[in-house]
């Protein structure tokens, strides 16, 4: 499941996740969202992954919890994640999809070596990109391609 979870954020890294947004060049839609109550134009990567998407708050919130439960014991890691994730859209995304390109993180590295800063805060960019893409193909009834 990491494995998949990894592949689901390099496609949303690299440009090639097929939101919404990004299906509107073979479809012929408007690139809406297209998960049930939202509609919100553009439905793209960062819509998804800000929880702006009123489908996925719920899903997202869950995952939100379980992650502070996680990195509380780890009072730095968990203060950088919810300053990245809580600030403006542009610093959130860019820090749920690579951690390790964020200021703090790097200065944090020099100090504590990759181990103990990197894994973690992968293990939990990568805990909410999958929550948020499963979520969304539950939601678009295409669950069945999770376990391919």
């Amino acid at each position: 499941s990491a494995v998949r979870a990894a592949t689901v954020q390099a496609e949303m890294l690299s440009g090639r996740y097929r939101s919404c947004w990004l299906r509107r060049h073979w479809t012929g839609e408007s690139g809406a969202c297209r998960l049930p109550d939202c509609g919100q134009v553009p439905g793209d990567v960062p819509h998804l992954l800000t929880a702006e998407c009123p489908a996925l708050q719920p899903y997202l919130a869950t995952t939100f919890t379980h992650i502070l439960a996680m990195l509380s014991p780890i009072k730095e890691l968990l203060s950088l994640w919810l300053n990245a994730v809580t600030s403006d859209k542009e610093t959130a995304i860019s820090f749920l999809l690579d951690p390790s390109s964020n200021p703090l993180v790097i200065s944090m590295v020099q100090q504590y070596g990759q181990g103990p800063v990197l894994t973690p805060l992968f293990r939990m960019s990568r805990a909410w990109i999958w929550s948020a893409h499963r979520a969304r193909m539950r939601l678009l009834g295409l669950e069945r391609y999770l376990h391919l």
